[in-house]
């Protein structure tokens, strides 16, 4: 008899590629977390999450840089984690996070991954489940360390349903239309609200205005798409939208701080 797997960590590229697996995917686990981290400038990075309990997601707002992590409950073995987890305040957390931070929980997703494709059942999920458990504690000790610091953590409680349902609109019509469309009015009126409006939501719930977040998501998918060396920067920069390579590399170094060019050397000396 085949025991229920009881998570699969997938990359947003990937999911899209097997959207036909979705329905299944949904109903077959309990949490949906959906995260991405962006390198916002050099050494600067921000983790976006968002659980859904039960699962729920649309095709079209699969965001092919993030990380989809469906799992159980019962992957809490430990009683203090999932006390942790049950008793959260929120489902969607932002915060800023380190180099180093942004390396663990990079760490953390490969392990997943690599042991989620373990054929010996038991101790794939001792495994996973000491992983879960060392994310859960991790992301709670950088709350703490936000909380102390006077940096960004999870949204708080006084912020309307409404600002975060916006706020989550807004991030899902980001990923489906940023290549195309650069301008934040664009996203204010497919929201049917002004920009003033749109920026008091993303400041209030993500501290960052609407035009930082679509230029985040955009330096990122550059950014993946740099460390494709079979492309070439003229080729990056109109998938991006962009009318010249001279256009993308001035955005590029502008917001990120090292030129097209300077990136992909620096990811040459593996640092």
């Amino acid at each position: 008899m085949n025991r229920k797997i009881l998570c699969f960590l997938i990359n947003g590229k990937e999911l899209l590629e097997r959207k036909d697996s979705l329905p299944e995917l949904l109903s077959s686990f309990e949490i949906l977390e959906v995260s991405k981290i962006i390198e916002t400038a050099p050494g600067h990075f921000v983790l976006d999450s968002r659980i859904f309990v039960p699962p729920t997601l649309e095709i079209a707002k699969i965001c092919p840089i993030s990380e989809y992590f469906f799992f159980d409950t019962v992957l809490f073995y430990d009683n203090h984690i999932a006390e942790i987890f049950k008793n959260r305040k929120s489902d969607f957390h932002q915060f800023r996070i380190s180099k180093k931070e942004a390396a663990h929980l990079k760490v953390i997703n490969d392990m997943i991954k690599t042991y989620q494709n373990d054929d010996e059942e038991e101790s794939k999920e001792l495994l996973i489940s000491n992983l879960l458990k060392n994310n859960v504690l991790h992301l709670k000790k950088v709350f703490e360390k936000s909380k102390d610091l006077g940096r960004n953590g999870p949204v708080s409680d006084n912020v309307p349903i409404t600002y975060l349902n916006t706020a989550e609109a807004f991030k899902g019509l980001v990923a489906l239309n940023a290549v195309k469309e650069k301008g934040v009015t664009f996203y204010a009126e497919s929201l049917n609200i002004t920009n003033r409006t749109l920026s008091n939501i993303t400041r209030k719930v993500m501290d960052r205005s609407p035009k930082e977040i679509i230029d985040s998501y955009l330096i990122e998918l550059g950014q993946k798409m740099l460390e494709d060396t079979g492309l070439s920067i003229k080729e990056v920069s109109y998938s991006l939208g962009f009318r010249s390579a001279n256009g993308f590399s001035m955005y590029f170094k502008k917001l990120y701080g090292k030129s097209p060019t300077e990136y992909r050397e620096f990811l040459g000396q593996g640092l």
